[in-house]
């Protein structure tokens, strides 16, 4: 199924590439858009050393870029889990605590800011190579390749998240920082 939907899209975007594969408002995006965009993001996760044993989770909405980024995630032949920003912050907690995901992208700036203050905040911990900028990523790993949307700025990853005691993530602190 997810090869059919990939080839879909794939198809789509080589016989009718203007067509719209998102509208609305005035946001409006085609097949064409959605095959770079989300092959653009699939390229950036290949470069990455990225664990094949644990999943992505992409944090957003319901507009394009969510879509174009779960695309990428599918394309890059990782299992993926898209997350409304709009869940409770217990069902995110579970969801996290669950599936330990590898990778965080967020796209959302309530997430983002959450993100950056879990990265940068003091005590927390120091800021390493693994935090990744994704425009400065995208636009220096692949400059030949134009970007016509943000692609989500920051993302976090498993190990960056606070620990307990245990060793395991501290999946609390974040709910905390949501929060306040």
């Amino acid at each position: 199924m997810i090869r059919d939907t990939i080839q879909a899209i794939e198809g789509f975007a080589k016989s009718q590439p203007d067509y719209p594969v998102y509208d609305i408002l005035e946001s409006q995006e085609t097949y064409q858009q959605l095959k770079e965009d989300s092959d653009r993001l699939a390229a950036y996760l290949g470069e990455q050393d990225l664990s094949e044993k644990f999943p992505l989770v992409i944090f957003g909405g319901q507009d394009y870029h969510m879509l174009a980024s779960f695309v990428g995630m599918t394309k890059s032949g990782h299992a993926s889990i898209p997350i409304d920003s709009h869940s409770s912050h217990e069902r995110i907690k579970g969801i996290l605590e669950v599936a330990q995901p590898e990778l965080i992208v967020a796209k959302d700036h309530k997430v983002q800011n959450l993100l950056a203050l879990l990265i940068l905040k003091d005590g927390v911990r120091e800021r390493n190579d693994r935090d990744i900028d994704m425009t400065k990523a995208i636009k220096t790993s692949l400059l030949t390749i134009k970007m016509p949307y943000m692609i989500p700025s920051k993302f976090i990853y498993r190990d960056d998240l606070p620990k307990t005691s245990n060793g395991k993530n501290d999946m609390k602190s974040l709910i905390n920082e949501v929060n306040s």
